[in-house]
């Protein structure tokens, strides 16, 4: 578990849920492979994935943009279903 939190309120819903998602995206980053990452998660490229709950989601793509502004400020996420 990323967190040494022992109350399982206090995490967030992506912490709870896909703590691994969530391990990996603090390994990677400022990595330049976290967008690869990103795109993986956010984009179902094979069609055949049920994705991920609309909480889970809004906290990736929380995170994404968070990426963006720090390392890339200036670009932004604008995904074609918003």
């Amino acid at each position: 578990m990323m967190t040494t939190m022992t109350n399982p309120a206090d995490l967030s819903l992506l912490e709870r849920t896909f703590p691994r998602v969530l391990e990996r995206i603090v390994l990677l980053w400022p990595s330049p492979m976290l967008e690869t990452y990103f795109t993986e998660l956010l984009f179902d490229h094979r069609g055949s994935r049920a994705g991920f709950p609309q909480e889970v989601m809004a906290e990736l793509i929380f995170l994404h943009e968070l990426y963006l502004n720090v390392l890339r400020p200036g670009v932004s996420f604008h995904p074609r279903w918003f």
